[in-house]
């Protein structure tokens, strides 16, 4: 006997699949979810997990198609060191060759950077910034836009809007178009979206009417802005060194805003 497929609410692929359609039946599935929080949680894993493995996978497939730098590196260097001057240089100086190596590997570096080259470094720690970034996001922007929607006269529980507010996360998978070597995600873009899909959620979860749906939507990237504002213009009247703890705060307040 076949066994009954189970909801829609259980199947985290077919939500967000629906959520980048704007379907708001997704969103009311989750809502009245018997675990919300939870299911949230997962759903978002799984939202920048793939973002974070879309831009492992396009730097790969960068590297495998791109020419190789780092041979016309070794060739200029090698005939630098060969050159007469390198080696009266290095022979009076006992230290030159390491300071000469570290600078000359410095330039190459920034060349890289510059010029767009895939890294490693850079694509490990933009991806560690996709989902420690998508997370802190969710619960910042959860708890703000929670109690704003509570002021404007919406009864659900934080629990139950945050599984509607993950699924609102959905349109950060536009950015697997960074699997192609060279593209570029259109950020503008996806933040319309983000806009447009947390608009959704709040809506269905709390029932307020458009206005006011749009008013809890944006309320917490004002405050945010306040914030860093804040934060910005009291640091440069006060140096940010002489305030312990103030230059990490700013930058996980960055991150935790930059979706």
């Amino acid at each position: 006997m076949r066994r009954p497929a189970p909801p829609l609410a259980d199947k985290p692929f077919a939500l967000i699949r629906e959520a980048l359609f704007f379907n708001e039946a997704a969103y009311r599935m989750l809502r009245n979810h018997a675990s919300p929080m939870r299911r949230g949680t997962f759903i978002l894993f799984v939202i920048v997990i793939l973002v974070a493995l879309a831009q492992v996978i396009g730097l790969a497939l960068g590297l495998l198609t791109s020419p190789r730098i780092d041979i016309l590196q070794n060739a200029i260097y090698d005939a630098i060191v060969s050159t007469g001057l390198y080696a009266d240089r290095a022979a009076a100086v006992p230290e030159f060759a390491q300071q000469f190596r570290q600078a000359y590997e410095g330039v190459w570096q920034s060349l890289r950077l510059f010029a767009g080259y895939p890294n490693w470094g850079t694509t490990v720690a933009a991806s560690t910034a996709a989902v420690v970034g998508g997370f802190l996001n969710w619960l910042i922007y959860g708890l703000l836009a929670h109690w704003t929607a509570r002021w404007f006269g919406g009864q659900t529980s934080f629990t139950r809007f945050m599984g509607p507010l993950a699924l609102a996360y959905a349109p950060l998978l536009l950015s697997i178009v960074l699997l192609f070597p060279g593209a570029t995600a259109a950020t503008p873009l996806i933040f319309l979206a983000l806009l447009a899909t947390k608009y959704q959620a709040i809506r269905v979860a709390y029932g307020l009417d458009p206005g006011r749906s749009l008013a809890t939507t944006l309320t917490p990237y004002l405050l945010a802005a306040l914030i860093l504002l804040a934060v910005v213009l009291f640091g440069a009247a006060y140096g940010i060194g002489r305030i312990p703890y103030l230059e990490p705060l700013v930058r996980i307040l960055q991150l935790a805003t930059s979706f």
